[in-house]
């Protein structure tokens, strides 16, 4: 309120007294004030990736992104303890979103196929998903085991997920882990929320069935401009929009604050086809708690746009070359004002750029934030006689081709170095920021033509229009190749299951060990390794019906033969291979049964009998006695 009140003081003054510098650092105080509440939130990028625990601000989801949400509540269930299961309640926008597309098991991509069990977790793992209905209903595994939760807790307007896992059981050897890494982690993939897009609403212009009013009507949309606008107006909960007290995020503008026909134009162009993609699309996370001014500067990041107040309105003009409004020669300049052009930077000019690098957040490496190869031309570096670096951030641009194509936008533009001032008469009094305009000048350019963008605009009480100017090239928007992504764009497919070693890879055979004292019963494994993941060799046995096995030990994995001994003789025996890969024991390869050789001795008279022969001798001969 007090930078408002300034900025119009500002403003006012600078009217009364002609100085332009005024009325434009108060038109600027003004618009950064209606912009901007009273709090400030986060870095977007990593309130994305990191499970939020206690209280957050309202959040809302344009278009598609992967969140790890806020926790809301946790429990356990199950077991002799009341432990085995984990369960937990996250919340991911505060809206109805249109789908959940998949989530992230640590490293893992699955899709949502629905709720209930996951498939390939060998039923340790259960999704329930929830949009954000105003009714929506509680999922029963809530209500069977939560504590406190009734049927009443439907998280209106609330889009959730629960999931529930059981822990692997560490007692059973023979189990294959579902989560090796212990406690898993989970990021959702989600569309988020529907949008009213004035282009398909007849009512203002359009051509189509979307009502502002009617959510029914909406639909899930990437556009820029249309999200933009959805959260200009407001996100309210159970998108109730006629209820000014349930605004959750956003602005909250009227439609005369934010008129809809505004839309219509700026839309367009970011659903223009570059390469068989709209050109420019949108992907965030955007907190309540963030300036409302910061989401826009984004926001126009994420177009390659400006921000600019059509009318005394806010509106973002996508990266686009746009049609000249008005034309001026130096004879239409008002006498006796100020006017200035240059074409030199200083060396402290940001503006002045020849390598730009911006980072985006890249679905096909899993959602994290990284880095476009440089946008420069060789010949600039030189010419300005070494690199002028411009980093940009690009949290809310989920494509490598519209990452790469914003960041030569800004290269180029980084090559425009014209700068000028000058005032016009009442006739261009209709000029506004953003607009192009045309100047001919024989004073400065040698009577060529020059084409700029408009900065800053200001009238005195006269009409006299002074406008603060860019010098602007459609070439810069003109669309070129995508860059190679040399970067590893392509989740690597997962190594699946461990698998048991093949069924051809070992046998099993019952022997007698043959010694100068008689013969021992052994089993005798062979055979070679088939698994180049595998380090070791691990060898257990049993006596054929037992349940338990007995460890033989681990082998390296160059072993091709093996004896167990001593075993019981003449008994049936299995023995079982399993492979250690990256610390871990794959599923077992049972061989057998086979039967064990026979114990024999060779004692004086007795050489190659038996035991049982040999105590059978004995117990004739204790008789005659």
């Amino acid at each position: 309120m007090i930078q408002t009140i300034v900025g119009i003081g500002l403003a006012v003054a600078g009217a009364i007294t002609g100085n332009w510098s005024l009325i434009l650092a108060g038109v600027s105080m003004v618009g950064g004030a209606l912009l901007t509440p009273s709090f400030k939130g986060g870095d977007r990028t990593a309130a994305a990736a990191t499970l939020q625990i206690g209280e957050i601000y309202r959040e809302a989801i344009v278009g598609r992104v992967a969140v790890a949400g806020s926790l809301v509540d946790a429990f356990n269930f199950g077991g002799e303890y009341g432990t085995d299961w984990e369960v937990l309640v996250i919340a991911l926008a505060d809206h109805r979103c249109d789908a959940l597309e998949g989530f992230f098991v640590d490293d893992s991509y699955r899709t949502f196929t629905g709720d209930g069990p996951v498939p390939g977790f060998n039923g340790q793992l259960e999704v329930y998903w929830r949009d954000g209905r105003w009714d929506q209903e509680v999922p029963q595994i809530l209500l069977d085991h939560g504590p406190g939760w009734t049927a009443n807790d439907r998280g209106r307007s609330v889009a959730y997920v629960v999931v529930a896992y059981k822990a692997d059981d560490q007692a059973d050897e023979d189990a294959a882990a579902i989560f090796p890494g212990g406690r898993p982690r989970f990021r959702w993939v989600v569309r988020g929320m529907r949008c009213y897009s004035a282009r398909l609403d007849s009512s203002v212009g359009g051509s189509g069935p979307h009502r502002r009013d009617d959510p029914s009507t909406w639909e899930w949309t990437e556009n820029v401009i249309d999200c933009r606008y959805n959260w200009a107006r407001g996100i309210y909960a159970g998108d109730k929009v006629d209820q000014p007290e349930m605004l959750l995020v956003g602005r909250g503008l009227s439609a005369i604050e934010a008129p809809p026909q505004n839309v219509f134009a700026r839309a367009n162009i970011c659903d223009e086809l570059v390469g068989g993609a709209p050109r420019y699309r949108i992907g965030a996370l955007i907190s309540g708690g963030e300036t409302h001014l910061s989401v826009e500067e984004e926001i126009a990041a994420a177009c390659a746009g400006v921000i600019i107040q059509p009318q005394g309105a806010v509106e973002i003009d996508p990266g686009a070359a746009k049609a000249p409004v008005a034309h001026f020669t130096d004879a239409d300049m008002v006498v006796g004002t100020k006017r200035s052009w240059s074409d030199i930077l200083s060396r402290g000019d940001d503006g002045w750029v020849n390598t730009v690098v911006a980072t985006f957040v890249d679905p096909a490496q899993r959602w994290i934030e990284r880095s476009t190869p440089p946008a420069r031309v060789q010949a600039d570096l030189i010419a300005d006689g070494g690199p002028r670096e411009q980093r940009l951030r690009l949290p809310m641009v989920p494509y490598y081709a519209q990452a790469t194509r914003v960041t030569e936008i800004v290269r180029r533009l980084g090559r425009l170095f014209g700068r000028a001032q000058v005032t016009l008469p009442p006739r261009f009094a209709a000029i506004e920021e953003g607009d192009w305009v045309t100047w001919q000048s024989d004073r400065y350019f040698g009577g060529a033509t020059k084409t700029f963008r408009v900065d800053a605009w200001g009238s005195d009480e006269g009409w006299r229009h002074q406008l603060t100017l860019r010098e602007i090239d459609a070439n810069a928007f003109a669309d070129t190749a995508t860059p190679e992504d040399t970067a590893v764009g392509v989740q690597q497919p997962s190594p699946g299951d461990l698998l048991a070693p093949g069924d051809t890879a070992w046998t099993l055979a019952g022997i007698a060990i043959e010694g100068p004292g008689g013969s021992t019963p052994a089993l005798r494994i062979t055979g070679a390794i088939d698994s180049s993941a595998a380090s070791l060799i691990r060898v257990d046995y049993r006596e054929f019906g037992e349940t338990e096995w007995n460890s033989h030990g681990d082998y390296s994995r160059e072993t091709t033969a093996l004896l167990i001994s001593p075993v019981a003789d003449q008994t049936q025996y299995e023995a079982s291979i399993r492979y250690i890969v990256d610390g871990f024991p794959t599923p077992r390869r049972v061989l057998g049964p086979v039967t064990s050789g026979t114990l024999s001795a060779n004692v004086g008279g007795y050489d190659g009998a038996t035991i049982d022969d040999i105590l059978g001798r004995l117990s004739t001969l204790e008789g005659a006695a």
